[in-house]
């Protein structure tokens, strides 16, 4: 059974957002899953909240990170390597990977300080373009650049490929195998409780 849980609205402006998060509900629902809309993350007290656009909570898969951008193909200059050098857009550069990154190993840290779980929760990372298709993308032959395998393209909201992706890509973080069960409540899942609010040992 899955749970979908939103910290926040959809705005009414972003159509990309909303497309990526109904489809999110719309594929996963048959899942033992929490899929989590903007969950605030804080890594030291005083520090700036961060949101990952979606973090999914699988039983099978564990911690997935879905970074949204809703930027358009010409709001990309140049790719090079991991940086991203933007036109026309609020921010002059960015690193969509290493923001993905930097979301899934945080959750993960919060799983490591109980020793329990500690190294045994497995997870990945995507960077959803749904204003971008594969083809427009490979136009630019940022494909020889960027590593597609993290990327979902609007294509792959389109077709449903997305799930697929999703279930196939590697692990960023692997792990030994520990059976969970999922267990749901209180739905607005305090940060600093994660773990107990998802998890629970047999």
């Amino acid at each position: 059974m899955a749970a979908f849980i939103q910290n926040d609205k959809l705005h009414s402006k972003s159509k990309s957002e909303t497309v990526v998060w109904n489809k999110i509900k719309e594929k996963l629902v048959g899942r033992d899953i929490i899929c989590y809309f903007r969950y605030p993350l804080y890594s030291s007290i005083g520090e700036n909240k961060k949101e990952p656009y979606i973090l999914l909570l699988d039983k099978e898969l564990g911690i997935i990170i879905i970074e949204t951008k809703q930027f358009t193909i010409n709001n990309i200059e140049n790719i090079q390597d991991d940086k991203w050098e933007m036109k026309d857009y609020y921010i002059k550069y960015c690193n969509p990977k290493e923001e993905a990154e930097d979301y899934l190993y945080t959750i993960k840290s919060k799983f490591d300080k109980d020793r329990f779980l500690r190294n045994k929760i497995k997870g990945k990372y995507f960077i959803a373009l749904p204003e971008i298709t594969k083809l427009k993308w490979e136009e630019k032959r940022y494909g020889k650049i960027a590593d597609e395998l993290y990327i979902i393209f609007k294509d792959d909201f389109i077709n449903n490929e997305f799930i697929n992706k999703i279930m196939s890509q590697p692990s960023t973080i692997e792990t030994i195998h520990i059976k969970i069960t999922f267990k749901y409540g209180p739905y607005r899942i305090r940060s600093e409780n994660l773990k107990n609010s998802i998890l629970k040992r047999r």
